[in-house]
């Protein structure tokens, strides 16, 4: 491979839930963590096409350790498979278990990701790593259980997160020039209180606000308690609801606001909301570097379960080299 071998982003589509059962991976990757929605994917699977299943473990102890224990036990049960813990913040690890897994005699590694309970710096790494594996292609399935939150259990309230800070992913960093003003695209979802937080931490000169359209319940609840926030910051026009089965169109949307505004601003994408968003923006920060890519430290004051509300979002993402005409 040449210096500086570099795969792009080739190809992105979303995919019917049905067309994973066709399809052939050479590594599975799942998280083993404390929401009930982190089996439900592979529980939907008898025969998982993959010639290598591995399970990540968090080695962070966080949470309820009971539901934890009881998830892990699932995977041992089921698939016969001892999770593996690695550390929610470093990447690197997700380098080396890649590297070790798919050989570089794979040419074109397939791979599955499961991140409904994933670190979002396990799934940027996995991006990270695909980007400069040097292979002539590296083709990965995304997959997400969304979940059913039961906002009336809680009192109607989701639990707001204590927000310990923020920083920009692992490999997402962007590009920060002085000349220029900043702005945020904030994903929104049900916690009023980080979009608030955020905003104090950066004090970006402009905001612009996506949030997920899943069902009815849950979208108008993320409007109503962002409302306050999008009428303090975020003006009219700057307001994107987004069908959030579709990572192929939210992608499309982001990356046509972020190219339009490079040219004048600082341009940082902040993920708070859905991680299908998410997966959009740090798509975005493969293709247009100058973004940034911010996540939020913090956690729930008390351990929060999410069961899965029975439906599948799947991705289908393709790196491979640059087409002709994008070559510099």
């Amino acid at each position: 491979m040449p210096e500086n071998y570099e795969l792009h982003l080739v190809a992105l589509s979303d995919l019917e839930s049905e067309d994973l059962r066709n399809r052939e991976y050479d590594l599975a990757l799942f998280a083993s963590g404390y929401e009930t929605r982190c089996t439900f994917v592979a529980s939907q699977f008898e025969q998982l096409n993959a010639e290598r299943i591995v399970v990540l473990g968090f080695a962070n102890e966080e949470g309820n350790l009971d539901r934890r224990d009881n998830h892990d036990n699932w995977w041992r049960m089921s698939r016969g498979t001892e999770p593996e813990v690695l550390s929610p913040d470093d990447p690197t690890q997700i380098y080396e278990l890649l590297n070790r897994h798919l050989p570089l005699s794979l040419d074109t590694p397939r791979v599955l990701v499961d991140y409904s309970s994933m670190s979002r710096v396990w799934y940027s790494a996995v991006m990270t790593w695909a980007r400069f594996a040097e292979r002539a292609s590296v083709e990965i399935d995304f997959v997400y259980a969304p979940g059913a939150y039961q906002l009336e259990a809680q009192g109607g309230e989701y639990p707001a997160l204590v927000v310990r800070g923020m920083e920009t992913v692992p490999g997402f960093d962007g590009l920060i020039e002085q000349d220029k003003e900043d702005a945020a695209i904030c994903s929104l979802g049900l916690d009023w209180w980080q979009p608030w937080a955020v905003m104090e931490n950066m004090a970006p000169d402009r905001a612009l606000a996506v949030w997920g359209v899943h069902n009815d319940a849950v979208a108008e609840r993320a409007a109503s308690v962002n409302e306050d926030f999008l009428k303090s910051y975020v003006a009219a026009e700057d307001r994107y609801p987004v069908r959030l089965a579709s990572v192929a169109n939210t992608y499309r949307l982001l990356a046509e606001l972020s190219a339009g505004m490079l040219t004048r601003w600082n341009v940082a994408f902040v993920g708070m909301g859905p991680k299908p968003i998410g997966l959009a923006g740090l798509l975005v920060g493969c293709e247009l570097p100058a973004v940034s890519c911010i996540r939020v430290h913090g956690a729930p004051p008390s351990s929060h379960d999410v069961q899965p509300d029975g439906t599948i979002i799947a991705t289908h993402v393709e790196f491979g080299p640059a087409r002709p005409d994008r070559r510099a």
